[in-house]
């Protein structure tokens, strides 16, 4: 008999972007980033423990936002990146957020769809397969062009994370958190990520 188990969270994260034409086709495709992301342990064994014992009929504990920050990374004059590290720990932490927080989108806006993935694996694995995608009239507020020469423009993201699901994201729980090389959002791109939360019985 089996009665202990261990139970392993990974994250991964792509993020593409696009310029598109007058008919919606993809141009000039580039892929950003392509990385596994931290786990915020405490907030994330909470989430699964109020779910788990129903005290989450209003969804309050699962993913409901995903934010974007510019605050995960510092450049210096010779160009090089220098990375902060996450704001993860194994604590539960309800003041757990980006370093920077400039924007978020809520799950049940255009644009963000997510499921459990379908596919049955020989070992005990769940997949949350999350897909978001940034318009390119969404930040308000961007430079027309992706050319922004200073690192301290608006909308270079260079850190993300997802959120519990409540109403105000200040009230919300950060899940996961990941720093990456910075990336303009402008007016003349799409901003695509694919997001990957795994479980598995180790």
């Amino acid at each position: 008999m089996k009665d202990k188990f261990g139970l392993g969270v990974t994250g991964h994260l792509k993020i593409n972007s696009w310029e598109p034409d007058e008919f919606g086709n993809k141009l000039d495709p580039i892929t950003h980033v392509d990385k596994k992301n931290a786990i915020h342990d405490g907030n994330m064994v909470y989430a699964i423990a109020k779910a788990m014992i129903g005290q989450d009929s209003a969804n309050t504990f699962s993913i409901g936002w995903i934010a974007f920050g510019d605050g995960g990374s510092e450049i210096a004059e010779t160009g090089t990146v220098t990375y902060r590290p996450t704001n993860t720990q194994n604590n539960r932490n309800e003041l757990a957020d980006l370093h920077q927080r400039v924007f978020q989108k809520k799950i049940d806006h255009e644009g963000f769809t997510m499921e459990v993935s379908p596919i049955i694996y020989n070992r005990a694995i769940a997949d949350i397969n999350a897909n978001i995608v940034l318009e390119q009239g969404e930040p308000f507020g961007q430079l027309p062009m992706d050319n922004a020469v200073e690192f301290g423009d608006r909308f270079v993201f260079d850190e993300l994370g997802f959120f519990t699901n409540t109403d105000n994201i200040e009230d919300s729980y950060m899940l996961t958190h990941i720093v990456f090389h910075p990336i303009q959002k402008s007016l003349n791109r799409v901003l695509e990520i694919d997001y990957t939360i795994r479980f598995e019985i180790l």
